[in-house]
């Protein structure tokens, strides 16, 4: 299909906080020259700006009309502005994207003016978002349509809605799409390996889960046990005045032995004086009791140092074979794991030094899967190319001008149509809240179309419904990632499995 252009034609539009509708037509049908009609409002906040800056930046030759207040409120004064503006132009493309009543009618009209004034080569321009579509209109307003595309940056978006990013060197910020950097294609080639794994092994995908467990008491050191055996058994210990049969048992002893002693001849008491002093101990139960259990206290707390492991917490619930262990150690160790194995049929937490090569732990595993996926998706398809411009990893943003980031987002996706989709991925759980203002941030950063959807490490065929209805998991899944479905519909954001980013992210782009 030809490219549609109209390069002797002048733009007429108004200045929005959506000004992505301005600078898109432009650039896509290489509009040469925007003149810009800015109010008090758009001017004071840097909108008109931004817009005059990028535009120029990208070839468009921009210029700004003041519109005052009694103009920005009266379409017919504005009508006459727009026309004595108008005089000077042969051909004009007036923009009447946007919503803004006023400037619409106004536009429109002057429009309609003009072309019963004779100039019949102007065009009356409208952008439709959803589908993304540029709908343009002749002097008999015959309608033609074209898929919204230019090759708009994410930087190019944040500016306009006036933000910007903040990374750091210890913070980095990815392209992961289409110009990934080598540190970029190193960790999506990373998380491709292990999304295979992930997908295709159950074995794979409990270690995972197991070994990323952040609930377990933390033990380093023989000593941590110890206090913590010490602790617990000081707590089971039972009182000496409940054990009431063991005390009488001491008192008829001690009775005993007192008449004993009592009928023994004098010679006889001398010579085993020694002895019966010793047995004198029987009259106190209590320090026996104490001195017994202190005793039983610490063999139990030594012979639990001899046999337990640091961690020990199997990696996957019941024994497997060897060539199974074997596999594991295998794909874990193909992603950059270290893997010591010290029992045939068993695999603890402790064998695994670390998972994978990202030695910040599976959730940043997780994520590099989700952006192989992505790549991997963009690749196949060839409408997710032509209108996905770019996706970075792992963004933070501050207003322009401000020292405080205001958001850490995982995967920025922008479109070619001006709009980010952002998805968060969550390995664990998250907050309702927290759901909420994803969705905030992306509206803020990208406009009323903007999109933030949650990802989760759930594949599709690791849920099923039992006969009422129910919900029911592996084993292994526990109850914060079970629930991170629910959490995030009763906050009205969208939540996929990991395997339905194919499916779904051809929707968000309107490709399926």
């Amino acid at each position: 299909m030809k490219q549609v252009e109209f390069s002797d034609h002048v733009m007429f539009c108004n200045s929005t906080g959506n000004q992505t509708i301005n600078l898109i037509p432009a650039m896509q049908l290489k509009i040469p020259m925007a003149i810009i009609f800015s109010t008090n409002y758009t001017e004071q906040r840097g909108l008109t700006k931004r817009l005059v800056y990028l535009m120029k930046n990208k070839g468009i030759d921009a210029s700004t009309e003041p519109v005052n207040t009694k103009e920005e409120k009266n379409p017919t004064e504005l009508t006459i502005k727009l026309l004595l503006c108008a005089k000077k132009y042969e051909k004009i493309i007036w923009n009447v994207s946007g919503g803004q009543k006023i400037p619409t009618i106004a536009l429109q009209t002057a429009f309609q003016r003009r072309i019963d004034a004779g100039f019949k080569e102007d065009i009356l321009l409208y952008l439709e978002a959803n589908p993304p579509e540029t709908w343009y209109y002749d002097h008999i307003y015959s309608a033609k349509q074209i898929r919204t595309n230019a090759n708009i940056t994410m930087e190019d978006v944040l500016y306009l809605y006036g933000y910007e990013t903040c990374n750091n060197s210890k913070d980095k910020m990815f392209e992961i799409y289409p110009n990934p950097s080598e540190e970029a294609l190193n960790n999506i080639n990373l998380g491709r390996t292990a999304l295979k794994y992930y997908m295709e092994d159950d074995y794979f995908r409990e270690a995972f889960f197991r070994w990323m467990k952040s609930d377990e008491p933390e033990i380093k050191t023989k000593n941590d046990i110890r206090e913590l055996l010490r602790n617990s058994l000081n707590e089971l210990k039972p009182n000496i005045g409940s054990i009431k049969l063991k005390k009488a048992g001491y008192e008829d002893l001690e009775n005993s032995i007192r008449e004993i002693i009592k009928n023994l001849p004098a010679d006889d008491i001398a010579k085993i004086g020694e002895a019966v002093r010793k047995l004198k101990i029987i009259s106190k139960p209590e320090e026996i009791f104490t001195n017994y259990w202190n005793g039983v206290k610490n063999q139990i707390i030594d012979d639990t140092i001899k046999k337990i492991s640091f961690n020990k917490v199997k990696l996957l619930h019941q024994e497997v074979s060897l060539s199974i262990i074997e596999e594991l150690k295998k794909q874990i160790e193909d992603i950059g794991g270290i893997v010591q194995i010290n029992n045939d049929k068993v695999i603890y937490k402790k064998d695994i030094e670390q998972f994978s090569s990202l030695k910040q732990g599976n959730g940043f595993l997780f994520e590099w899967m989700a952006a192989a996926y992505l790549c991997d998706e963009i690749q196949r398809n060839k409408c997710l190319k032509e209108y996905i411009s770019q996706i970075h990893w792992s963004v933070k943003t501050k207003l322009i001008g401000s020292e405080k980031p205001d958001a850490e987002l995982d995967l920025v996706i922008t479109t070619k149509f001006g709009t980010f989709l952002t998805i968060e991925l969550k390995t664990y759980d998250f907050l309702g809240d927290t759901a909420k203002a994803k969705e905030s941030t992306t509206l803020k950063k990208s406009g009323p179309y903007g999109k933030a959807v949650i990802v989760g490490p759930l594949l599709s065929n690791m849920v099923k419904k039992n006969y009422n209805g129910n919900k029911e998991y592996p084993e292994y899944i526990e109850g914060p990632v079970r629930s991170q479905e629910d959490t995030a519909l009763q906050n009205n954001i969208e939540y996929w499995y990991l395997d339905e980013i194919s499916s779904k992210i051809k929707q968000k782009i309107f490709c399926a």
